[in-house]
């Protein structure tokens, strides 16, 4: 750690110790950081000072309270916009019809800025549980001011964007912060409603019942609504809160996470000027102490219980001041406090020495550099060609053809589809989506339909392939879906059929690609047999092929012979050792049930027995996670796959009632898959462990001849069925698995060989 002046921390001390002194605070940590660590921390005083004197420590926890609002709350309803799962100028009433009452009409934007007309709070008294009723009065609530019209800072409004991030989700709004937020920053001192086992942890608040409350929520609203709700209810350490403003400073990525895009952060943060001369983002204060030394960019927020931080991006510096005022100190007066810490590190930052260290390339996909050159770049490079500087006439821009889907986006979070059809450099003609359609929300069957003027072709409804007519009134085809390296997925599919009427049209293919979620080294499982060709088979493929798309069909050409002019752009920065998190890009779930690169992992594991009469969680908040049935005996299937000692993965016995068939609505008894450690998780073998204990335990009742589809091989279901050791099952597909490693060698060419850009272009 990069560490003040000897004077600058002198300066800290005293203000703090000043603070402690004339008992506006017991107590407080300070930390002080930029975007590549801290730069200063320190804890003073005490935590807690009556029963009995506690000190004060580094590693203390504090009820955040209203910093739950922007850390929490807000975070998620940009991740949920980020993703296409709510639009944040849509009616708060199409995603949850009660808010209609009283003819309100606000929209999401509208309730992060605290001007959706809803009152500040509302009378304790009205609390009266349970806690699905208590929120259902909060919605149908009467507004005071028609929306837009009316700063108010709201709690109401939070508890409201709550309640809307577990109905889109389907998570609880605790669940979905730790699987989303605080998880992948590992903010492992984090938790909505407290943090299990760490009560001697815990910064005490005010007293309940005459006794200090501890790690438990101090706003009495969250408390009532069980613990936590979206206006309050997080607790967290300063350390970790540092992890998250890094973050922040890092454009919405930290050590390979990346929670928003940048261009979600530049609109989190962008200051907007609101009636009562208010300055806000979204979740953000807008509006630092010009005193305070903090630039016009920076954002921040503060909490009743005496929490507080800033991110200033301009200068590259955090500030966290965590106290527990509430706790023996003087609630309300901490204004100057705060100004004067933000104040001394402004200016201790350039006696602050930067540091020397190389940061890698960021991951780039392929429609990064298209964006990055320009779409002219798709035009042959002919001596005629048209200069990037000039917009060529509509009558002689390339006919493109986009085969996407809304997962396909930049690094910044621009829809592939935006880019195409903004760009007045060629002329979008048509758009031909895979399975789950545009929106990635469909299951089963898709209708053709347009997208901003420009006719839709389904590639999952009554066709499963482009015809020759559409492709031939094409220049160029251009291939952009996020695919998720297990071969049962059908979007390498759907490019193989495109591939093969390309090749009759004579279009010329170009597959911005993307790296592969499960990595490039790993490669596991059974190579499909001829006999099971399908769909979910269509080239003999492992399970977990460690292939990217653009690699997939650099094979399909090479191996079927086709005649196809095919050019592979991106990625660039990637290296095949690193799985999702590591590529430092958004995910955007490219299926309705693969809401997190966890759960892409998780689907090359459990897929594998999903054609069975066994639910694998979908329609659950965990798809993949859990497998169970009603037949099922959870303890004694986990006692079986737990004896395995599989690594990188743990089991436990659950128990779920899935809302989508099989067994909807049923209560089920099975497993839950808890990945310890990604890069040691083997999917195909965990998924064949699964396979193997489902079948033993419940011979008579588990659809074993269900699962052929996905498995691939039938002499496979024999030897399950001899009850044949994991072991030989997974030795008895090697011969076939090291035909086809040398097999992929042909779709595996260096990144300098497969990225087709100019020669200006770095690589």
């Amino acid at each position: 750690m990069v560490r003040l002046a000897a004077s600058d921390q002198d300066a800290l001390d005293g203000r703090i110790r000043e603070a402690i002194d004339s008992h506006l605070i017991p107590g407080a940590v300070v930390v002080l950081g930029r975007a590549d660590g801290l730069i200063f921390q320190r804890a003073y005083g005490l935590r807690e000072t009556y029963p009995g004197p506690e000190p004060m420590t580094l590693d203390t926890i504090f009820d955040l309270a209203s910093l739950t609002k922007p850390v929490v709350t807000a975070m998620a309803v940009m991740q949920l916009a980020q993703a296409g799962r709510l639009d944040l100028d849509a009616p708060v009433s199409r995603y949850l019809p009660e808010f209609a009452a009283h003819e309100k009409t606000a929209t999401v934007r509208q309730l992060l800025l605290h001007v959706s007309g809803l009152p500040s709070v509302d009378p304790l008294s009205a609390y009266t549980g349970p806690r699905a009723a208590d929120l259902a009065r909060i919605l149908a609530l009467a507004p005071e001011a028609p929306a837009g019209t009316r700063y108010a800072y709201s709690d109401l409004g939070y508890i409201v964007l709550g309640a809307l991030v577990e109905h889109v989700s389907g998570d609880s709004l605790a669940d979905y912060a730790r699987g989303h937020i605080l998880g992948p920053l590992h903010m492992s001192s984090s938790a909505m409603g407290g943090v299990p086992g760490q009560d001697a942890r815990v910064a005490p608040t005010e007293e309940r019942d005459d006794l200090p409350i501890r790690n438990v929520v101090d706003d009495p609203r969250a408390y009532r609504l069980g613990g936590y709700a979206g206006n309050a209810g997080l607790f967290s350490s300063a350390d970790d809160l540092a992890r998250f403003c890094r973050m922040m400073l890092g454009q919405g990525e930290l050590a390979g996470a990346r929670l928003l895009s940048a261009a979600s952060v530049a609109e989190m943060t962008e200051a907007r000027d609101l009636p009562g001369h208010q300055r806000r983002g979204l979740g953000w204060d807008m509006d630092p102490d010009h005193a305070s030394g903090l630039s016009a960019q920076a954002f921040g927020h503060g909490g009743y219980t005496g929490t507080w931080l800033y991110v200033d991006p301009a200068q590259d510096l955090f500030v966290v001041l965590l106290t527990n005022v509430v706790h023996g100190g003087q609630s309300g007066t901490l204004g100057a406090l705060r100004r004067d810490v933000a104040r001394v590190a402004v200016d201790a930052l350039p006696r602050v020495a930067a540091p020397r260290q190389q940061p890698s390339p960021p991951v780039l996909c392929g429609v990064d550099l298209l964006e990055r050159e320009g779409l002219h770049l798709l035009a042959p490079a002919t001596p005629e060609s048209t200069p990037a500087s000039h917009e060529p006439p509509a009558s002689t821009r390339l006919r493109v053809g986009l085969l996407t889907h809304g997962a396909a986006r930049t690094r910044d979070g621009l829809r592939t589809v935006d880019l195409f059809v903004d760009s007045p450099a060629i002329t979008l003609t048509r758009i031909f989506t895979p399975e789950h359609g545009m929106n990635v929300r469909h299951e089963g069957r898709v209708r053709d339909s347009s997208y901003r003027g420009v006719p839709i072709t389904s590639l999952f409804g009554q066709r499963r392939a482009p015809t020759l007519d559409e492709l031939s009134a094409l220049d160029v085809l251009v291939v952009d879906l996020v695919d998720v390296g297990t071969r049962f997925y059908t979007y390498p599919s759907t490019l193989l059929a495109t591939l093969q009427v390309a090749a009759q049209s004579h279009t010329r293919v170009v597959i911005l690609d993307r790296p592969n979620p499960l990595g490039g080294e790993s490669v596991e499982g059974p190579v499909s047999s001829p006999a099971r060709r399908s769909f979910v088979n269509s080239f003999p493929l492992p399970v977990r092929h460690g292939m990217t798309l653009g690699e997939l069909g650099r094979l399909f050409v090479s191996q079927l012979g086709l005649d196809v002019r095919l050019s592979v752009l991106g990625p660039t920065g990637w290296r095949r050792s690193m799985l999702w998190e590591q590529t430092g890009l958004a995910w955007t779930a490219p299926s309705p049930n693969l809401p997190t690169a966890r759960a892409a992992l998780l689907y090359a594991a459990t897929g594998l027995v999903e054609g069975a009469n066994v639910s694998v969680g979908r329609g659950t908040d965990t798809p993949f996670a859990v497998v169970g049935a009603p037949y099922l005996d959870g303890a004694a299937l986990t006692a079986r796959l737990e004896a395995r000692q599989l690594p990188g993965v743990r089991f436990e016995a659950v128990r779920f009632r899935p809302r989508a068939a099989p067994h909807r609505g049923r209560p089920c008894r099975g497993v839950r898959l808890i990945v310890t450690d990604e890069s040691a998780f083997l999917p195909v073998r965990t998924g064949f462990a699964l396979l193997l204990a489902l079948y033993a335990e419940a011979p008579r009742d588990f659809d074993l001849d269900a699962t052929g589809g996905l498995v691939g091989d039938d002499t496979l279901l024999t030897k399950v069925r001899e009850h044949t050791s994991l072991e030989d099952l997974v030795a008895s597909w090697q011969a076939n698995l090291a035909v086809f490693m040398s097999t992929r060698a042909q779709g595996m060419e260096e990144p300098s060989q497969r990225v087709d850009v100019p020669p200006s272009a770095p690589q």
